[in-house]
């Protein structure tokens, strides 16, 4: 896997430059290549959970645990900040948008994936419990998929649109206050999600990285105020994020607030570098189109070969094999998901 990383880590150095004096790091062609690249690497942290690992391996096994939640950790924050700019633009028709549409084919698309892989498991001859299978249709449980992700983006649109519902009613979102107000509830409910979450019994994962949402939107409503240049203002504000960056993983596993120190340190770093390098490439461009796809449907290959056994015997083909094999999958599910949307949406 680290001769894997390391290929990665070339086709996408060759394939990115420096971002122009006036380019936007939170515009769609640079968020992209940031949800490009970290949907590769949570593809690699799946695979490895399928196969036997050896001595040159373990440079991968160290990043993948430095890494830990990161991953996710731009996904939720573009997809707060994107959000809060579209409501921004279409003010309250964006929210009847994402309650009649965008919600409803987000839970879709995920029950889908979730019938393939109860599809794959009978086939395989495997039957899961009954309470289990529909818990996972709703994304509280799994039989083999990543559904934790997904209820949490869930929720937090949910969480979303609650917060700027209320406030838009009679008076409009336009008026200052009630953005304001939008913005503290939006991260009231999140703080009062990740306490159930826990209170539930759900482990860690499924909880420590749902504040960088409500951040993306209190970014979304401040980002003018802040303005960073290649030339001076990046650097100092590179250090600043690196030291606290380094100071709180070092005590990230003491509890959520260390760890959220972290989390917000490791975004601030991201996001710094993107003033400067603009991620980009053929691959990039490829996962940044299908994320969705890709980080829902990924483990039915890695399944289907694990069973087979080769991905224990032939690890690098079998990586080779998974990789296209989630490519092709993913095309023909946004493609089909597609066609549906257009019908379901033309009725």
């Amino acid at each position: 896997m680290s001769v894997i990383l390391a290929i990665i880590v070339v086709l996408i150095v060759r394939g990115s430059a420096l971002s122009g004096e006036n380019s936007d790091y939170m515009s769609k062609e640079s968020t992209d290549g940031v949800r490009g690249l970290f949907v590769i690497l949570i593809f690699m942290s799946h695979y490895v959970e399928y196969i036997r690992t050896g001595p040159y391996d373990q440079f991968y096994l160290a990043f993948r645990s430095h890494m830990d939640q990161a991953v996710v950790i731009p996904f939720l924050f573009y997809s707060g900040y994107g959000m809060a700019i579209q409501l921004e633009k279409h003010g309250s028709g964006y929210l009847k948008k994402l309650i009649s549409r965008k919600i409803p084919g987000l839970f879709v698309k995920f029950a889908c994936s979730v019938a393939c892989f109860l599809i794959l498991w009978l086939c395989l001859g495997k039957v899961y419990p009954l309470k289990q299978v529909l818990l996972s249709f709703v994304a509280w449980d799994s039989i083999g998929n990543s559904n934790w992700y997904v209820f949490g983006i869930i929720g937090e649109c949910l969480i979303f649109y609650i917060s700027y519902i209320f406030f838009s009613l009679g008076n409009g979102l336009e008026k200052k206050s009630a953005k304001i107000l939008g913005v503290v509830f939006n991260l009231l409910l999140t703080l009062a999600f990740i306490i159930g979450l826990k209170y539930m019994g759900k482990t860690r994962h499924w909880y420590n990285t749902l504040l960088m949402f409500p951040l993306g939107v209190v970014w979304a409503n401040l980002k003018n105020k802040f303005t960073l240049s290649r030339k001076w203002g990046w650097m100092p504000a590179l250090l600043f994020s690196l030291v606290i960056y380094r100071i709180s993983f070092l005590h990230r596993s003491s509890g959520l607030k260390w760890f959220t120190v972290w989390c917000v340190a490791f975004l601030s770093v991201c996001l710094l570098f993107t003033v400067v390098i603009r991620l980009d490439g053929a691959l990039i461009r490829f996962c940044a189109r299908h994320v969705f796809s890709i980080y829902i449907l990924q483990r039915l290959p890695m399944i289907i070969l694990t069973h087979f056994g080769w991905t224990k015997s032939s690890p690098y083909i079998s990586f080779v094999i998974c990789a296209c094999a989630t490519c092709l999958i993913a095309i023909a599910f946004d493609n089909l998901s597609q066609r549906v949307g257009k019908k379901v949406g033309g009725r």
